[in-house]
């Protein structure tokens, strides 16, 4: 609880307001109350236009000095809504906002004519609009505001939005704090007794009143219950608001540890020459076995299979004394060469060039491989995406699940190279620096001379197109409105 002062006038926000249950006598309820908010002696006790009641506990070791903001509120909205009743107007729930310092904001919510529990509180902007945004969407509020500022981010078109602030929908009412005494017996309900006492009233008397007691009380149970499940449904609503942030939050992370990974991997140059070195400890005798094709790709460490077809003179035995570890299957066989572990580079996507940069810097230096006969294409890319998968929405209420993907502002084409001969692999690997590309696997295809064996390499390009583009998710709507 604190004071806040609004044109002048000294109030006191931040009580705890909690309903009563109705599920048993009021005094009970009350005492059960105490009990769970250790310290708390007084309170202000509310009675809503449906005989709903909350009370405004004052914490514990504080004294109450000044009106309290909310039930100020509360009474002038009892009072229009009176004027509305008589007239078969509909009534009015309020939502008031009040700026206290510039960064600070008293959010106030008056239901049934009564302060909301959980709603009155300062927080800074952000804090406050998420609650407005959730409360207009779940139910039918008017929403005052002092501040003409406030009027540029709430859609007037779609919600009740008045220019008007707490000094004005107060103006013309009149409170006074009824503090009471929460905890032992009230003064005032032993006046009460004594004056049934003095009077006489016998037992048929008060067990009508007992009767009428019961029932009404049995009413007002009813008007609590249904006020709770709805601020049990509003908090339902809030957790699941916060749970489809933190899924969204979570994708994009995701997206960005995922595209992280696939650009931390060697540099093509590096990968080249790792190949070319195993391409070079390649015998070209296989003791009557034929070299029919050869296949290297990536990982930890570079790798080439070599691809053997039976000759004329292979056996099996003479195959396996040379190369222990070929895998024989009929006619044909192939066996691993590894290369030394790769020292990864790793890969920040948010410093990947441009699509003009690459088109003049990479594609030039791939366009002047052609004058050492080697062939290069670039397949259109396609911009990375992820996709989000919300929670499922809390009971009651309906969530658009079609949520449109993360765009993370890089598009990914595959790069095809082809060659005549190992000579040439060089040569590439000198021109393929750029760390907007990575290499995949090559192939050889073998004829009769190994060295002059025919070479194609996959690779994948990845160029910045934007910035990242999170989907905005629709707030949950509760069914039926």
């Amino acid at each position: 609880m604190q004071e806040i002062k609004i044109d002048g006038k000294t109030l006191a926000i931040g009580l705890e307001w909690d309903a009563l249950k109705r599920e048993s006598s009021q005094s009970k309820e009350i005492k059960e109350l105490v009990k769970n908010n250790p310290g708390v002696k007084h309170g202000i006790l509310l009675k809503s236009t449906e005989d709903e009641i909350v009370v405004g506990m004052i914490p514990a070791g504080e004294k109450i000095k000044s009106p309290s903001g909310a039930a100020y509120l509360a009474a002038a909205n009892k009072k229009e809504n009176a004027i509305n009743k008589k007239n078969d107007e509909p009534l009015k729930d309020w939502i008031v906002v009040e700026m206290v310092d510039n960064d600070k904001f008293w959010l106030c919510v008056i239901k049934n004519g009564i302060p909301l529990p959980g709603f009155d509180f300062l927080d800074d902007w952000n804090g406050i609009y998420s609650r407005i945004v959730e409360l207009l969407e779940t139910s039918d509020f008017d929403l005052y505001v002092s501040e003409t500022n406030f009027n540029t981010v709430i859609d007037e078109s779609e919600y009740n939005v008045y220019q008007k602030g707490y000094k004005e929908l107060t103006d013309k009412v009149k409170y006074k704090n009824n503090v009471r005494l929460l905890t032992g017996t009230d003064p005032k309900l032993l006046m009460v007794i004594g004056g049934v006492v003095l009077v006489g009233m016998g037992y048929f008397a008060y067990d009508y009143w007992q009767t009428s007691q019961q029932e009404q009380e049995a009413i007002e149970r009813s008007n609590r219950e249904s006020q709770q499940q709805n601020a049990d449904s509003l908090k339902a609503q809030q957790r699941y608001e916060e749970q489809k942030k933190e899924v969204l939050k979570a994708a994009f992370k995701n997206a960005e540890d995922s595209l992280n990974g696939l650009l931390s991997q060697a540099r093509p140059t590096q990968l080249i020459n790792s190949w070319v070195s195993l391409l070079d400890s390649i015998k070209t005798s296989h003791n009557g076995w034929d070299i029919s094709s050869v296949e290297c790709g990536t990982g930890q460490v570079a790798t080439c299979t070599i691809s053997l077809k039976r000759g004329e003179l292979g056996v099996n035995k003479t195959l396996v004394e040379d190369f222990p570890d070929a895998d024989i299957n009929g006619d044909n066989a192939n066996y691993s060469l590894k290369g030394n572990v790769f020292s990864v580079v790793v890969g920040n996507y948010k410093e990947l060039p441009g699509v003009k940069e690459f088109k003049i810097d990479v594609s030039t230096d791939l366009q002047l491989m052609k004058y050492a006969e080697v062939k290069h294409a670039i397949d259109a890319s396609t911009e990375i995406t992820q996709e989000v998968k919300l929670p499922e929405p809390p009971k009651g209420f309906n969530q658009e699940m079609n949520i449109e993907p993360i765009k993370m502002g890089v598009a990914a084409g595959a790069l095809h190279l082809e060659g005549v001969g190992l000579w040439q692999l060089k040569g590439v690997a000198d021109v393929l620096k750029s760390k907007t590309i990575t290499i995949q696997k090559i192939t050889l295809s073998v004829a009769d001379d190994f060295k002059t064996a025919a070479w194609k390499m996959e690779g994948i390009y990845y160029v910045k197109v934007g910035e990242p583009v999170l989907p905005t998710i629709p707030p949950s709507k509760r069914i039926g409105n």
